[in-house]
């Protein structure tokens, strides 16, 4: 694994990632080299930022038994730009089909893809688990009323009768 931290943050836009599985150490090291090809190969089409292959944070913990590791493969794009957003969402099926070609168990890909649907899109798959959906709601209007943050905190929209 490369020794080096990436300037993750520095770019504006937005930001999804992939390749979050944890485990021990030994599995977590031979993902990194699979996630690094599939985003460089993206940054190259020039539709996602070339901020280097290996933008990648990760974590060490400790938990009764062992050590534990996870890594997560950042992927940035322009969120004003339909075809950025669109190679973004294009990049993460491409980076959940390598995990799935190398025996890779699935990470949270499937709550960063919600950048590629539309507001309606995204409010019926949330009343799937209203519930949830709707005290994140509350929860989110409580600590952001001004409803600064993005998308990636799901919430139900207040349904008027």
């Amino acid at each position: 694994m490369k020794s080096k931290k990436n300037l993750n943050f520095v770019y504006t836009g937005g930001w999804i990632g992939n390749f979050m599985q944890s485990g021990t150490p030994d599995f977590v090291k031979k993902y990194e080299p699979i996630a690094e090809y599939a985003t460089e190969k993206y940054q190259k089409k020039g539709l996602l930022v070339d901020c280097g292959s290996d933008s990648m944070m990760g974590c060490v913990g400790s938990i009764g038994g062992g050590g534990q590791c996870g890594l997560e493969q950042f992927g940035f794009y322009d969120v004003a730009d339909k075809a950025s957003t669109a190679a973004a969402v294009e990049w993460m099926k491409y980076c959940m089909q390598e995990e799935a070609r190398h025996n890779i168990p699935p990470g949270k890909e499937a709550m960063y893809l919600a950048v590629g649907k539309t507001h309606k899109e995204l409010q019926r798959d949330l009343a799937r688990q209203p519930v949830i959906h709707t005290w994140q709601r509350k929860i989110k209007q409580a600590l952001d009323p001004n409803n600064l943050g993005d998308r990636l905190y799901p919430t139900l929209d207040e349904v008027s009768f």
